[in-house]
């Protein structure tokens, strides 16, 4: 998934207009959001507006309040047990692509707690999920850290890479080079060649 041009380039009127709108009705907004979708087997509409809100509110998200509300409601779909569980699951990774890009900002992704959250709902799909459409999804949102078009990835990678590549980078590319799923392989594949080549993920776009 492309970065959001909206996170790419902050609006300071936009980001006004939207936390103005989330100070007033934040509360009502996503009690209504869960009880008529995300409660009312309607989740992939849900978190795409989830997405959304992660992506208009920019980082004032990181600090809000409303992010362990909204935090829980992502988690509902990562946990589901749904007949359509595989497409809630895969919006959902979409979704936390967002996440990612939206802490992303200002560098907030490069401490070890922010990071540590990117990384749970990945490292627990990655391990113990076997459907392989949304093991894409996961390692296609994984990849997402290491996009090179939102500079803080650049410079974090290349001062913090080994601090944090038992973390962030072993165990999930030791998983993703022996995938059963050929795009997977792929991808771990693309992201070798761009490190080694000190590209910073150039090329890692899909």
């Amino acid at each position: 998934m492309a970065i959001p041009k909206l996170i790419e380039k902050e609006d300071p009127r936009r980001i006004q207009a939207v936390n103005e709108f989330m100070d007033d009705y934040s509360t009502e907004f996503l009690e209504v959001l869960t009880a008529k979708f995300l409660d009312a087997n309607d989740e992939v509409y849900a978190i795409t507006v989830w997405g959304t809100l992660v992506t208009l509110m920019g980082k004032r998200l990181q600090e809000s309040p409303l992010l362990k509300p909204m935090l829980k409601m992502v988690e509902k779909c990562f946990n589901s047990t749904s007949s359509t569980r595989t497409e809630i699951n895969m919006a959902a990774f979409q979704a936390w692509t967002r996440l990612i890009y939206n802490f992303a900002i200002g560098g907030h992704i490069a401490n070890e707690r922010p990071l540590g959250l990117m990384l749970a709902p990945i490292a627990n799909c990655l391990f113990y999920e076997s459907q392989k459409r949304i093991r894409l999804a996961c390692f296609n949102t994984w990849i997402s850290l290491f996009m090179p078009s939102v500079p803080v990835y650049q410079s974090y990678f290349i001062l913090r890479l080994s601090q944090y590549a038992d973390q962030v980078l072993f165990p999930q590319l030791k998983l993703a080079i022996v995938d059963e799923s050929e795009h997977v392989r792929d991808l771990a594949l693309r992201l070798i060649a761009a490190l080694i080549s000190n590209s910073g993920g150039q090329g890692m776009e899909r």
